[in-house]
């Protein structure tokens, strides 16, 4: 295996004697941490055609009123959570580009832990119809002509 960063790919090729490869290589997994207050901000593949798009999360974890998060995609507020206590873990599915996406999060460690101890946990991945919530992993599907999904994992650490 060998990673070929640039545009000489025909040189590359010529230089190690091997042949193209078959397929295009896709990017299957991200995983990011990202640190922040109440306003989180990352890029992610969602929706048809591969182009990134900007993830806003914010959580309204006030004291003096019932906890709040939203997710908002490209500006579009997708997912308000409200009653966080209840619902700190959770799933939802929007669209992006016409593209169900689902979003898993989990952020019990915000709520119950001891400030700067735990991180969020959100999922983001495009919608199959064979989706169960309580599988958390990433399959390929040899089955599918495209048969590799994107996952971006997403820890949220909340400093203070």
């Amino acid at each position: 295996m060998v990673l070929l960063l640039g545009d000489q790919e025909q040189e590359a090729f010529r230089r190690t004697k091997s042949k193209p490869w078959l397929a295009k290589p896709v990017l299957v997994l991200k995983e990011e941490n990202v640190f922040g207050k109440n306003l989180f901000t990352v890029r992610t593949m969602l929706g048809d055609g591969g182009r990134e798009h900007h993830v806003v999360i914010e959580a309204a974890l006030c004291e003096n009123y019932e906890p709040e998060m939203w997710i908002g995609v490209d500006g579009i507020v997708s997912v308000r959570v409200a009653n966080l206590h209840w619902r700190f873990r959770g799933y939802e599915e929007f669209q992006v580009d016409g593209i169900p996406v689902q979003v898993l999060w989990d952020v019990h460690d915000w709520l119950y832990m001891e400030p700067n101890t735990g991180s969020g946990m959100f999922i983001f991945r495009q919608s199959t119809n064979d989706f169960d919530p309580d599988s958390l992993s990433c399959e390929v599907n040899p089955n599918e002509d495209d048969c590799i999904e994107f996952c971006h994992f997403l820890h949220v650490w909340k400093i203070t």
